[in-house]
């Protein structure tokens, strides 16, 4: 087994905090960036600068805390999310590259050349405020290698520091990575990481199989919803199913508790038949 020398970066409090039901407030993600620093990891991926004021106030209060672990932004690869996010702070500014044509055409309807652009676009504005940046290759798993070499060599040879490859819906498996991530080492000269997601199990396994390739960074997060939800939040195909198939039981559910609702009613009404007949008879008995 090869030497391997990689370096986490925790994406818990973006992508980890996308799990249902989860929402930390601003006290919590310090305890936690502080907590993970202290653990020796290499970067925290710390949010999305363009959800919000809330967002950014909590991205540029760890920036200034002096911690080890670097901190990163996910931005989209639009000018005013690139604006947002220097906004924070001293950040890495890591920019999210659409890279499938199912991501490209289907849910941006855009083309290649736009992606390519805006892309370019935005590294510049990031280097010209004093940022280091980082891309991250979108639904790298379903993606024509032609392309994402096309990104990866455009973006290296703009100074990105780093070219992260995302199993966005988890669907890879362990050969294909490590060949993927071994070709794009051929090809670029700055660092690969590697982004994976756990809908059919192989997220640790596929991580691992990229740090054996030579992937210099690896993404790790805590997500308390099942993979198979992660997955159907990502496809409203599978939503709209989710919804159909639970429709019966949201029927069921209101006739039940219309049932007993009812059932209240009646004998709420027998009891004070009951009492008033009972307070009748007292009075004519006294």
């Amino acid at each position: 087994m090869p030497d391997i020398k990689t370096r986490i970066i925790d994406t818990t409090l973006r992508d980890g905090e996308q799990s249902a039901g989860i929402a930390f407030n601003i006290s919590k993600k310090v305890k936690i960036a502080r907590a993970l620093s202290d653990i020796g990891i290499d970067r925290i991926e710390a949010g999305i600068p363009a959800m919000g004021i809330n967002e950014r106030i909590f991205i540029r209060k760890i920036a200034e805390m002096g911690l080890k672990a670097k901190i990163s932004t996910w931005n989209r690869i639009l000018v005013s999310d690139v604006q947002w996010a220097a906004s924070c702070g001293n950040v890495i500014i890591h920019l999210s590259v659409p890279a499938s044509e199912l991501q490209i055409k289907r849910k941006l309807n855009k083309e290649r050349k736009w992606v390519l652009d805006n892309m370019l676009r935005c590294i510049d504005l990031a280097r010209i405020k004093g940022h280091e940046v980082t891309i991250g290759l979108e639904d790298a798993s379903r993606a024509e290698f032609n392309f994402i070499s096309e990104i990866a060599d455009a973006a290296c040879k703009n100074d990105v520091s780093m070219i992260r490859y995302a199993d966005t819906v988890g669907v890879l498996y362990r050969k294909k990575i490590s060949e993927d991530i071994k070709k794009l080492k051929e090809i670029v000269n700055c660092d690969i990481g590697i982004h994976t997601h756990n809908d059919l199990g192989m997220a640790v396994a596929n991580a691992i199989a990229a740090a054996q390739a030579g992937a210099a960074f690896v993404d790790v997060y805590y997500r308390l919803s099942p993979a198979l939800a992660e997955h159907v939040n990502h496809s409203p195909l599978l939503a709209s199913l989710v919804r159909l198939l639970l429709l019966p039981v949201l029927i069921l559910s209101v006739v039940v508790l219309f049932s007993i609702a009812v059932m209240l009613m009646v004998l709420l009404f027998f009891a004070g038949l009951v009492a008033f007949v009972w307070v009748r008879r007292s009075r004519a008995s006294s």
